[in-house]
């Protein structure tokens, strides 16, 4: 795979990537998120002072991740449909361990960059699957405080695939990848590196 670097298609607060998503996953994490944050006053909530219900309709599509720096991105909860169509167990292993050699520091920096910044991301992404099959996805990133020693911090995911995957019952699939087609940057108040670049699909 060919990869080149590029800059954020776009960058904009909350409501205007908002309106940018392909999925309702996105949109309603994003809504979800909002709330929180403005009742903190733009402060990070942390996973615990969320309620669950406002997010009960994308917690298929729903995933939790710890990042601890340069070390390891690990997914805490992860929601079901997310789960099969990874086709591996993922809950507290390294996600940077399924990441190919070539992506692996671009991959750790945008995790630290949504919690160190703090800021969110919308991603346009190509999913490729053991069975040869490739499908169009939308993930969407949000940062929350650290819950435990260690932590940089912690990311509110949905990842929702924008067509339809058409595997037949019997095929066994597995994630073999995500590649980066096009990337927003969501501000949620505290500024964006204008200099981040990313690596996508050539």
């Amino acid at each position: 795979m060919q990869w080149v670097s590029k800059k954020p298609e776009f960058v904009g607060n909350l409501e205007q990537v908002a309106g940018r998503c392909k999925t309702a996953a996105g949109r309603r994490l994003i809504f979800g998120y909002s709330k929180y944050l403005r009742a903190n006053s733009n402060h990070l909530p942390k996973f615990t002072d969320l309620d669950i219900a406002d997010f009960a309709a994308i917690t298929p599509h729903f995933a939790l991740c710890s990042v601890i720096k340069d070390l390891r991105c690990e997914f805490r909860i992860i929601g079901e449909n997310l789960r099969e169509r990874m086709g591996f167990p993922v809950t507290l292993v390294n996600y940077y361990d399924y990441v190919p050699d070539d992506r692996v520091a671009s991959v750790k920096r945008i995790m630290e960059t949504v919690v160190e910044t703090p800021c969110g991301f919308r991603a346009d992404l190509e999913q490729v699957y053991t069975s040869g099959q490739s499908t169009a996805a939308e993930a969407v990133g949000l940062p929350l405080a650290p819950a435990r020693n260690g932590e940089a911090g912690q990311i509110l995911f949905s990842d929702q695939t924008t067509e339809d995957l058409g595997f037949g019952s019997e095929e066994k699939n597995t994630l073999l990848g995500a590649n980066l087609l096009q990337r927003d940057f969501i501000d949620i108040g505290h500024g964006i590196d204008p200099n981040y670049e990313d690596l996508v699909r050539a």
